[in-house]
């Protein structure tokens, strides 16, 4: 079983096997903490603090965001009733009628 070899992520050129194992002897791990944040859910995820709020929130280690995605598809949308149609054109209809007798009552005053 061949494992997969990737480049350091703090750029130092190397490649390696296991990021742990990279950053006791990577010649750029004063730069982690500084430039590199390691995840808090998955240590070995090394990235740069610019991108740290994506990667958080994109991790799949990230436990709390699954939970929250699957309770946010759960949810069912609110469907409006079948008769809301006729309510507001009663309500339409009720306001033209106070218009016109708004309207009439200026016109009586004048």
């Amino acid at each position: 079983m061949s494992e997969r070899q990737f480049y350091c992520p703090l750029d130092c050129g190397l490649r390696c096997y296991s990021v742990l194992r990279h950053i006791n002897f990577c010649k750029n791990k004063s730069l982690l903490g500084k430039i590199y944040l390691q995840c808090p859910y998955n240590p070995e995820h090394i990235f740069k603090k610019s991108i740290m709020n994506i990667h958080i929130h994109e991790c799949d280690d990230n436990q709390q965001e699954k939970d929250f995605e699957e309770k946010v598809n759960k949810i069912q949308p609110i469907r409006p009733k079948k008769n809301i149609s006729n309510y507001n054109d009663k309500e339409n209809e009720n306001f033209d009628d106070i218009q016109n007798e708004n309207g009439n009552e200026k016109e009586d005053e004048n």
